[in-house]
């Protein structure tokens, strides 16, 4: 049965994680991507936490351009260990 898989990338290897995005879901795994599912008018913030906290998975693309990334990508990381502590 597939997982509701969030996927967590900063923003320079976004080609290479939508690849990967299209991959997963080409395997039939129900993947969430900013990129995909995301709408305008969302309180993004909100849905991304929302997200985080209804994902089975927790998939984060690290590389040596996001080592040294700050913002939103750690915000995620830090949700997602934050959810991973209460279950």
């Amino acid at each position: 049965m597939p997982k509701k898989l969030f996927t967590s990338y900063a923003k320079p290897n976004s080609d290479a994680v939508k690849a990967l995005v299209e991959f997963r879901k080409s395997a039939g795994v129900d993947v969430w991507f900013d990129k995909d599912d995301l709408l305008g008018g969302q309180d993004w913030n909100q849905v991304i936490i929302d997200e985080i906290k209804q994902a089975q998975l927790f998939l984060l693309c690290l590389s040596a351009e996001s080592r040294d990334r700050r913002g939103y990508f750690y915000k995620e990381m830090r949700t997602a260990l934050d959810v991973a502590k209460t279950v």
